[in-house]
């Protein structure tokens, strides 16, 4: 196995790198566009050198036993190779454990397969590093990642009440304290979610919301019509798939949606 930690070589030396065809890549870390940016290079450099291999994506809403198990036996029409992306699969408990199941198949697999994820917990990330044969990991600056502590339900409370400028404000300040763009993106679904629930009922125990939660997300509901809180709702699910997809910036897509929404 060869493990990289990018963010702590130099320049030249990741030029120097050469990419070969192996059969388990894994790449994560904290620093999402430099780790979006090698997956993008990896694949393009694959699909240069197996022009007729079969190319497949799970995702952690796609992936399934059945899947895995196609993608570790299967073949191509053309090429005795899949090159199989699996992404965010450790981001569900329920995908996470089928991967993990799979692992030493996945490797042994004459297909190619490429695990990216985020920032990930140690023990799951060592059990990847164990049976990959190419590991790079992206990390940000630590003097990036320790900033101030940021109440991330003052942007929500904000967002609930239609205040589009100090939303932004207030967006401007969480991405300085630290928080990723999925840390807010997930707090805003949350928000949309629970207003959605809370409209039109009258008791909190109809929407499994404590009574808390149910009186503010109500109150905040009353602001928005049904269908603005639909589009809402629908506009922050294609907003992540965008941003995974490395369509758009996560951070900026999520300032231009608040900004265009509100």
């Amino acid at each position: 196995m060869v493990k990289v930690v990018l963010g702590q070589i130099s320049t030249k030396e990741r030029a120097r790198a050469t990419i070969q065809v192996l059969m388990l890549y894994f790449i994560h870390g904290n620093n999402r566009e430099q780790a979006r940016a090698k997956l993008n290079t990896l694949l393009n450099a694959l699909f240069t050198k197996k022009p007729n291999a079969s190319f497949f994506k799970l995702d952690d809403r796609s992936c399934t036993e059945a899947g895995i198990e196609e993608m570790i036996g299967g073949q191509g029409l053309f090429e005795n190779k899949y090159i199989v992306l699996l992404e965010n699969t450790l981001q569900n408990e329920n995908t996470k454990a089928i991967v993990l199941e799979r692992l030493k198949e996945i490797a042994s697999s004459q297909n190619i397969f490429i695990v990216f994820e985020g920032e990930i917990d140690k023990q799951t990330s060592a059990k990847i590093e164990k049976k990959a044969e190419k590991v790079l990991e992206f990390t940000l600056p630590k003097t990036t990642r320790k900033k101030d502590k940021f109440d991330i339900f003052a942007l929500t409370d904000a967002f609930g009440a239609r205040d589009k400028k100090r939303v932004w404000v207030l967006l401007q300040k969480a991405f300085l304290a630290g928080l990723s763009s999925e840390e807010i993106h997930s707090m805003l679904f949350w928000q949309t979610k629970t207003m959605l629930l809370a409209k039109h009922e009258d008791l909190p125990q109809n929407t499994g919301l404590n009574p808390f939660v149910f009186k503010k997300s109500k109150a905040s509901a009353q602001k928005f019509t049904d269908s603005e809180l639909r589009n809402l709702s629908l506009g922050l699910v294609l907003l992540y798939h965008n941003a995974r997809r490395g369509n758009v910036s996560f951070e900026m897509g999520l300032e231009q949606f608040l900004l265009a929404s509100l």
